[in-house]
């Protein structure tokens, strides 16, 4: 693709013919004298590395004596930490359906859950989890929108 270089008022322009916010990508996608006319299709994608967990298998106190040993295996359930779920809670303070949970597997079949936005972690049941991506160390979501991690 050829360089193209522009003002900050021809910016400032194109985007308010085009009436969208003043966001980095948006005026990358704008700074030359005839805007493109389908640059809104192509959204962002902002992908955020998670990591895969941790080797350590000892849990060691302050003096360096072991504490606590961790299991051997990452999957419990047919599920793993960090993969994103649909849970359908039939009851109970938490009853209802959430899309695009992130989890962190224990071994007992009871999960914590994490919703999208931050609030408040949960434990729901593994018979309540259908999963929609297996975790790859990857989080994924969009720029300007709610973050699927998917």
């Amino acid at each position: 693709m050829p360089v193209v270089t522009g003002t900050g008022g021809q910016t400032k322009y194109n985007r308010a013919i085009q009436g969208v916010t003043k966001t980095h990508w948006h005026d990358a996608a704008l700074v030359r004298e005839t805007p493109p006319l389908q640059f809104l299709t192509h959204i962002p994608l902002l992908i955020t590395a998670k990591g895969h967990g941790v080797r350590q298998r000892v849990v060691t106190d302050k003096y360096g004596f072991p504490k606590q040993y961790r299991g051997r295996f990452k999957l419990s359930h047919g599920f793993k930490t960090g993969d994103i779920v649909r849970a359908d809670i039939p009851k109970g303070k938490y009853a209802g359906r959430y899309d695009g949970l992130r989890i962190a597997v224990r071994t007992k079949p009871t999960f914590a859950l994490y919703p999208k936005n931050g609030g408040k972690q949960f434990d729901a049941h593994c018979k309540y989890l259908t999963t929609i991506h297996k975790a790859d160390g990857f989080a994924f979501s969009y720029l300007g929108g709610d973050s699927s991690d998917a």
